[in-house]
């Protein structure tokens, strides 16, 4: 399954991504709203939209200008579609004969344009049409106005009633006895009804006949969409200073971020930690400490799999995937009233669909963050060891976030959040002075990166180290502590 909601664009960070791309044209918006991730079987498709994003990265830096102006023309475009899908069945009105006019303007003067960034560009499956029949059928007279008017040139018989109206219309301006005048005024408007009717008999003909390049307009439209959304997508690569993902058969990044927690972090005096991992075929266990930021690791990870699936650089300094047949993430309770399930059910239903997807055999991303945290710990801590050792001897990557001791002696790969790894608990003891302060110094104080854990290691103890920081009750400290 390869479908993305909303909800879970928006928790991990990519919907955040795709409403900061402001597209030239209503085309490129669509296709960028409507973006999903390549399937397996379009891997040739997914490498020419990332080498045509490299393509526009390029020509960006170097001839800028070219593109400002390419961007400018694409920014004068309406969407004509529904002009275009009645013009297969229907007459046009006057007005989307205007629209489809006017596109074609703008096309004309659009098509060199493109030649002069695609020259060095190159770009792969993105090729305009020039549509010079089409405009000279509807400016017939080559006067390549905006407007549209349906010329006398179309028709010697509408020439011929329109200037018999405007005779009659010249007469009537003279005629100064009322009755004549009355009598002028019925022969225009039988003047008027034929013009109509000719003019309606004009624009059937005109839109029958504009039929034979409806293709070639689509597959314009397509083109431009393609051309937008390419330079929207090397722009956001250009502000992030995002690379160009490679096609492989494992995932792994290089001090990537998430766009979307740096800026909430920035707000916040926060700095975001870039996160490294390398994820082979096989379970991988993240732990650490609940304020430690394992969500942030998992969210981070599935946006830049996501995105480059998507035909996005990743926001990494190096990066590599393979492409999923299937992508399943569980962030947030995917509970559903309907059921009238626990959380832990829902989370059962997701586990089965889960399942379901890995038995075909071919790849699937599976990234769970604190899966079973609606059962009793004991329980929980089983089914997440059993889950994990089921997934890590699929073809899946599947990464696990836990505090359940022992889960990661399951996985093939366990990664721990630096968390307050290297932080001086005594100066940042002297520092908090009280608890609702103190969470944001530790806040401030964690680091988010991951670092491998080579051998057997159980859940890092961070949590001790918080308890201690914002001065948990003595006796219930000490506790504690004899349980460690």
């Amino acid at each position: 399954m390869l479908d993305i909601g909303f909800e879970q664009k928006r928790e991990t960070g990519l919907q955040y991504i795709l409403d900061s791309m402001t597209a030239c044209t209503p085309y490129g918006a669509e296709l960028i709203k409507r973006t999903v991730p390549y399937a397996s079987e379009q891997k040739a498709e997914l490498i020419v939209e990332l080498n045509n994003i490299e393509r526009a990265v390029l020509g960006l830096a170097e001839c800028g200008e070219d593109y400002r102006l390419l961007m400018q023309q694409l920014s004068l475009f309406k969407d004509i579609r529904r002009s275009l899908k009645k013009c297969m069945e229907l007459p046009l009105s006057e007005v989307e004969l205007f629209e489809i006019k006017r596109f074609l303007i703008n096309l004309r003067s659009l098509v060199p344009l493109f030649e002069t960034v695609d020259r060095s560009a190159g770009f792969e499956n993105i090729e305009l049409i020039g549509c010079e029949s089409a405009l000279k059928l509807l400016d017939p007279d080559e006067k390549s106005a905006a407007g549209f008017h349906i010329s006398g040139s179309y028709s010697e018989r509408l020439k011929s009633i329109r200037k018999e109206k405007r005779e009659i219309e010249e007469r009537i301006r003279r005629e100064s006895d009322k009755d004549a005048r009355e009598q002028l005024m019925q022969q225009r408007l039988i003047t008027a009804a034929a013009e109509d009717a000719e003019e309606a008999k004009v624009r059937k003909e005109i839109s029958k006949k504009l039929r034979a390049y409806v293709p070639d307009l689509e597959h314009n439209i397509n083109c431009i969409a393609r051309l937008d959304t390419t330079i929207q997508k090397a722009l956001i690569a250009l502000k992030y200073g995002a690379v160009k993902p490679e096609i492989s058969d494992h995932v792994s990044f290089t001090d990537m971020i998430n766009p979307m927690l740096s800026d909430k972090f920035q707000k916040q005096g926060r700095a975001f930690v870039p996160i490294s991992v390398e994820l082979k075929f096989g379970s991988t266990v993240i732990t650490g400490a609940n304020m430690g930021g394992k969500s942030v690791a998992l969210k981070t990870i599935a946006l830049n799999v996501m995105l480059c699936q998507m035909g996005f650089f990743a926001f990494a300094k190096s990066a590599s995937i393979p492409v999923f047949d299937s992508m399943r993430f569980l962030f947030k309770e995917p509970f559903d009233p309907e059921y009238s399930l626990s959380s832990f059910g829902s989370e059962i239903i997701w586990l089965n669909e889960a399942a379901s997807d890995i038995k075909n055999g071919r790849p699937v991303l599976i990234i769970a963050d604190e899966f079973a945290r609606g059962t009793n710990p004991d329980e929980g801590a089983l089914i997440v060891r059993a889950v994990v050792k089921v997934f890590d001897s699929a073809r899946c990557v599947a990464v696990f976030s836990t505090h359940y001791d022992q889960a990661s002696q399951c996985a093939s790969c366990h990664y721990q959040v630096k968390g307050l790894k290297n932080a001086d608990i005594k100066k940042l003891a002297e520092k908090i002075t009280d608890a609702k302060e103190g969470l944001k110094i530790i806040a401030k104080s964690m680091d988010y990166g991951l670092y491998k854990v080579e051998g057997k290691a159980d859940c890092p103890r961070d949590a001790l180290n918080i308890c201690r920081l914002l001065a948990l009750d003595k006796s219930i400290l000490d506790e504690i502590k004899k349980s460690y």
